[in-house]
Formats: structure tokens, C-alpha cells, sequence
């Protein structure tokens, strides 16, 4: 039985960062690139702290480990276990 998915901001956010860090890194070099075009500083600076917000939730996948990874990461321990079996870790 697998286990349920999470919500949609957990899966975004914490287990599965690339959409957003990619949509936020598209958005950023777009505004960049706008913005330099306009010679509008105001771009530039949101172009800026869009891609620190890339950044960001990149650090915030790695640091955080649900409960969800840590169950599938103990299930595979365990399994690992008893493929030679190895009763005293299991």
C-alpha cells in the first residue's frame, strides 16, 4: 500500500522543490532581462529577491525532512534488511 501524497504546498515547498525553484528562477530572468531592457531598477531589485526566494526554498527542501520522507526512507531501510536477512538490524 503506498503511503498518501501530501498537500500540494508540502510536495512544493519541502519534497519536491524543482517546479517552483524553476518557475520562480524563469520569473526572475524574465524581470531581469525586462527590467534591464526598461532601465527599470525596480525590476531589477524584484528580479533579485525572486531568485533569493528560488533560493531559498531550495534550502528549505533540503533542511526539512517530513514525515512522509521518513517513513518511506525507514521502509526502505527495513526492506534493505531483509534482502540478505539480517535479523539483529531488523
Amino acid at each position: 500500500m503506498p503511503v498518501s501524497p501530501p498537500p500540494l504546498w508540502e510536495s512544493l515547498l519541502l519534497e519536491n522543490p524543482w517546479p517552483l525553484v524553476l518557475a520562480l528562477g524563469w520569473f526572475a530572468v524574465v524581470m531581469a532581462a525586462v527590467g534591464h531592457r526598461r532601465q527599470n531598477r525596480r525590476l531589477g531589485v524584484a528580479a533579485i529577491v525572486t531568485a533569493a526566494g528560488a533560493v531559498l526554498v531550495m534550502v528549505l527542501a533540503w533542511a526539512v525532512e517530513t514525515d512522509r520522507e521518513k517513513i518511506i526512507s525507514r521502509t526502505r531501510e527495513l526492506v534493505g534488511h531483509t534482502v540478505p536477512l539480517d535479523l539483529a538490524a531488523v
